[in-house]
């Protein structure tokens, strides 16, 4: 789903189980990084990484580690995520137009679509805006 706005992820706060259609990607341009709440994800994880990320409504969460997660494109290739935030209280999976664009993708938005090329000039993914979906 692409959402131009910045996207206040839902937490698990309640102390219930995560319900979260772990197949959808927020590509959300006012996070500062990738990150997703499902350790089962990760190719690599490095749990010696921590810290807080604080959300825009001023909420914050603990990182329990930073990895590698693989995709599946349509055609079969694997593709990489690098530098995947852990934070098992989130219950969705954000993907950061800037941390794509800083190691060297390039972003297009025109119209209702997304484009994502890589530093080859390679297109990543092509993505039609799906309506405003609030995670809240």
């Amino acid at each position: 789903m692409l959402n131009e706005d910045n996207v206040t992820p839902k937490l698990l706060t309640d102390g219930k189980t995560k319900n979260t259609n772990s197949n959808v990607w927020y590509l959300d341009n006012g996070a500062s990084n990738h990150m997703t709440g499902e350790r089962e994800k990760f190719m690599e994880l490095n749990e010696k990484i921590t810290g807080t990320v604080r959300f825009r409504d001023g909420s914050a969460v603990e990182i329990k580690g930073k990895g590698l997660i693989t995709f599946k494109c349509k055609n079969g290739e694997e593709r990489m995520l690098r530098k995947v935030f852990y934070i098992p209280s989130l219950c969705s999976n954000i993907i950061s137009l800037g941390q794509l664009s800083e190691e060297g993708n390039k972003v297009v938005l025109k119209g209702n679509y997304l484009w994502v090329y890589e530093k080859q000039g390679e297109l990543l993914m092509k993505v039609q805006r799906s309506p405003i979906d609030y995670i809240n």
